[in-house]
């Protein structure tokens, strides 16, 4: 993910599972009106990614504090959850 003024990801996002597809809005945009659509995300091995200001790829996990493994993958359809960009980088 990336935003298209400034080329990095945004820190916060929500995202929503609409059968095979995953709905994103950005923080601040309306659930019902996602900012991305990623068609056929949950019939892929697939995982929500993004890269900070630093230029290091951070994946996405759960805003709750709790849990850090909890990532979009994990979805039922119809849920959604509030996802951060994490803390740890990828290698």
């Amino acid at each position: 993910m990336a935003d298209q003024e400034t080329g990095f990801a945004p820190e916060n996002i929500t995202v929503k599972r609409v059968g095979k597809d995953l709905h994103v809005s950005i923080e601040g945009d309306p659930l019902d009106q996602p900012s991305v659509i990623i068609e056929d995300f949950f019939l892929q091995n697939a995982e929500l990614i993004g890269m900070a200001e630093s230029g290091a790829y951070y994946p996405y996990i759960s805003s709750n504090g709790d849990d850090d493994n909890a990532v979009a993958a994990m979805l039922l359809d119809g849920e959604s959850s509030s996802l951060v960009l994490g803390r740890r980088s990828f290698v």
